[in-house]
């Protein structure tokens, strides 16, 4: 058994919740979704690659701590399974990235039966490692720099009073009538202000997403701050 490898999910440490890790993590490929086509009378086969990725497996092999009983099982599985919607995990054997993943496996009726079975807790992961310093918020200068190979889906936070126009790179977006901040969702496309959906008064001449390299930024009526979510495999 290994010291001190833990992973933390849903905000919680698998050691506060009775769990430590028994071996190294096991985290799976991001494979390309690339198709196949075969084509009458010719040899070998055409492929087609769209530019994403499929999930990736991650296995956490573990073991209950001597303190917990068989009586936490329950507690831990609803930690674990309970929510099937993406969340964040991070493994003490890599600090300076996480993944976006569900449980898909917990721990089994066997290990209810001895807790000093081990067993596996699957997950089911996004393809995108993201880097934890792409996950704070900064304020944005005139030019911005993406440290990775991928191009990043960043939120961006606009404050200001009246029209508001936002440049990156030459892709332009433009907010009328604004008091007060909205944000701007470049993954999902959405525009919000204090949750509320106000898609209708942005007008998305591109999407502002942050290039490999350096990305000139310009805002012309407010301020402007954003997380820009680097990633990469």
């Amino acid at each position: 058994m290994l010291e001190n490898v833990y992973f933390k999910y849903r905000g919680r440490d698998s050691r506060d919740m009775g769990i430590e890790a028994s071996d190294f993590f096991e985290v799976g490929e991001a494979v390309p979704n690339v198709e196949s086509y075969e084509v009458p009378g010719r040899s070998g086969s055409l492929t087609y690659w769209d530019g994403t990725y499929a999930n990736r497996p991650i296995t956490a092999p573990s073991y209950l701590l001597a303190e917990s009983l068989p009586r936490d099982i329950d507690k831990i599985n609803e930690w674990l399974l309970l929510a099937q919607s993406y969340d964040r995990l991070e493994l003490s054997s890599d600090p300076e990235h996480f993944w976006l993943a569900r449980a898909t496996r917990g721990i089994s009726e066997q290990v209810r039966a001895d807790v000093l079975n081990p067993f596996a807790v699957e997950f089911e992961a996004l393809p995108q490692k993201y880097l934890k310093t792409g996950s704070k918020e900064y304020e944005a200068k005139t030019r911005i720099y993406n440290p990775t190979k991928f191009d990043a889906l960043p939120i961006w936070k606009i404050t200001a009073e009246g029209d508001v126009t936002i440049t990156v790179s030459g892709r332009t977006v433009t907010v009328t009538g604004l008091v007060g901040e909205i944000i701007l969702d470049t993954e999902t496309g959405f525009a919000t202000m204090d949750g509320e959906s106000v898609d209708a008064s942005v007008e998305f001449t591109e999407d502002l997403i942050l290039r490999p390299g350096s990305n000139e930024v310009s805002i012309e009526g407010g301020t402007l701050r954003f997380i820009p979510r680097w990633w990469t495999l």
